[in-house]
């Protein structure tokens, strides 16, 4: 009975909830008549220390590591017998000089901007102790969480901020349904949620998110029971005692829906309802976003959104960065009416302008689709990176495989300057460009050019390859022998592993002797009669008429 196990199931993780609770508010109950100092010094032994400073930040925040440029430096516990009570001094330090320093301090640590990533996630109980700890030490009453959680209805809701997905009255599901807010103007957003019966007290705190382009935070509603919840995206000011709040109310439907929700979303796969009218901004836990204006659907449809495999190597452009996506509409429409824009994100925890881990500049990705009639991956022509927001966009208008690659990238230039056509006029016979790798810190670039369909173009070298940079001359000519007055047309097709370009190019003939036979060709038969020639013509046949008469004049006198 779905119903039953469902029930058994809440119950379960209620029970966990309440001993988690019950373990975490042992501290403080233990703490209640005693002064602030001593007792976030013993939270601080017992607590704090050995389970989350010399367990983990330790590793970067210790003079010489990476973070220890920053202001809040620890030392080892193996480099002296006083390191709880200077790694506690520091803490106190940082609370005194820092403006919001709770608020950084756990923001941080649940990986927002934090070059170490998550280490201490919301929710946990190592969190709860962190947060209870550092109010005991600022001295105040309560956790910065409680604090937060305490002033949401009394926070200003703002025009300019709010949650954008899920859509207020939406129909959720999942065990990752992407929360998305924008217009804070804070570096975090706070994300929480409660029954939308239950008390104020009654929200739970979901955790932060960095406020890029967006905020996003992934709810598992599969542990929650169904019903109405509403949502509220948070920022706080002066110290989190200001606090500006937005909130939607959604369903919860994980149990035998009737219909499918708007949302439904696991890990690595999301379905949403779209309609053919309506713009939609599609998010997900990952970070994806599509935007798809309306008019872009032949009818009322479903999206869905799949992480996809690494790609092959043997296939891949370049070195693949961050997660590919598949999309695909329910309907089985291949093609959207309009353009909509892709963005895939990448991982820069640190603000060095290298993808995580790697020596990639960030600078260097770009956006690739899959042409499955081609089997191969084609970049989407005006790919661009956003670095503020780790996003790789690019518009298009197939469905299908994406992703994100460093990978060679094909520029074509004449005398240093972008180009897209060779005009040869009435008089130039050869003209050169420059095949140019716009990526050089990518795999060498390799190019071909398609052979002239005109007889008249022709192109040295039509190949090049390990081009770094610096660019592979190549010399264009024409040959305007034989052909008619007029103008001409052409295309130079130039295929690469950094992308497609196509290099129009365009001559004239001009009319007269000048203009490479013209005449010649124009007394063919058939050809239309040349004023020129016929004229040039009848002086001949009146010199050779004459001429024979004077030859014979003077062989009679002779």
């Amino acid at each position: 009975m779905p119903g039953l196990k469902r029930l058994c199931r809440v119950l379960t993780i209620a029970l966990l909830v309440v001993a988690v609770v019950a373990s975490n508010g042992g501290v403080a109950r233990a703490q209640v008549g005693a002064t602030s100092e001593p007792v976030s010094r013993e939270v601080f032994r017992d607590h704090i220390s050995a389970a989350i400073v010399q367990t983990r930040c330790i590793y970067c925040h210790v003079e010489g590591s990476r973070s220890g440029h920053t202001r809040l430096v620890f030392v080892r516990e193996s480099d002296t017998p006083d390191h709880e009570s200077l790694n506690l001094q520091a803490f106190a330090d940082f609370l005194a000089t820092v403006e919001g320093g709770q608020e950084h301090i756990l923001t941080k640590i649940q990986g927002v901007a934090h070059g170490g990533g998550a280490q201490v996630p919301a929710g946990s109980a190592n969190f709860a102790n962190v947060d209870h700890f550092l109010a005991l030490l600022a001295g105040h009453p309560q956790g910065f969480i409680a604090r937060l959680l305490e002033r949401l209805d009394a926070g200003e809701p703002s025009l300019l901020f709010g949650v954008t997905t899920p859509a207020d009255g939406d129909t959720v599901a999942g065990d990752a349904v992407a929360i998305s807010a924008t217009g804070a103007p804070t570096a975090a957003v706070h994300f929480a949620y409660r029954l939308a019966d239950a008390p104020e007290e009654g929200f739970a705190y979901l955790g932060a998110a960095a406020n890029g382009a967006a905020a996003r935070l992934a709810w598992n509603t599969s542990v929650l029971m169904d019903g109405d919840y509403e949502i509220a995206a948070l920022f706080t000011q002066d110290e989190g005692d200001n606090v500006t709040s937005d909130a939607i109310v959604v369903s919860v439907d994980n149990v035998e829906p009737a219909e499918p929700p708007d949302i439904e979303e696991d890990r690595g796969h999301k379905t949403q309802a779209l309609r053919m009218d309506a713009a939609h901004e599609v998010i997900t836990a990952d970070g994806v976003v599509v935007m798809i204006p309306a008019g872009a659907l032949d009818g009322d449809d479903r999206i869905m959104i799949t992480v996809t495999d690494p790609p092959d190597p043997e296939t891949a452009p370049g070195d693949a960065v961050g997660i590919g996506i598949d999309i695909a509409l329910s309907s089985g429409q291949d093609v959207f009416r309009e353009a909509v824009t892709v963005s895939l994100p990448y991982p820069e925890g640190k603000p060095d302008g290298l993808v995580d881990h790697t020596s990639i500049p960030e600078t260097g990705l770009s956006l690739w689709f899959f042409d499955p009639q081609a089997d191969a991956w084609v970049l989407i022509p005006a790919s661009r990176v956003q670095p503020d927001a780790d996003l790789v966009v690019a518009d298009g208008t197939q469905t299908g495989e994406f992703g994100i690659f460093n990978a060679p990238l094909l520029r074509v230039e004449q005398d240093g300057g972008a180009m897209t056509g060779l005009a040869f006029g009435a008089g130039a016979t050869a003209l050169t460009f420059t095949v140019v790798n716009d990526n050089p810190a990518s795999q060498p670039l390799t190019w071909t050019i398609d052979p002239p369909a005109p007889a008249w173009l022709s192109v040295a070298p039509d190949r090049g390859a390990g081009d770094s940079g610096s660019g592979a001359r190549v010399a264009v000519s024409v040959d305007r022998t034989g052909l008619e007055s007029g103008d001409y047309a052409g295309t130079l097709h130039i295929r690469s592993n950094g992308g497609v370009r196509e290099v129009s190019v365009s001559m004239r003939v001009p009319a007269g002797p000048s203009g490479g036979g013209c005449a010649v060709l124009s007394g063919f038969p058939g050809a239309p009669p040349d004023p020129t020639l016929i004229g040039l013509l009848g002086l001949v046949t009146l010199y050779l008429i004459f001429g024979r008469r004077r030859l014979r004049r003077q062989a009679a006198m002779g």
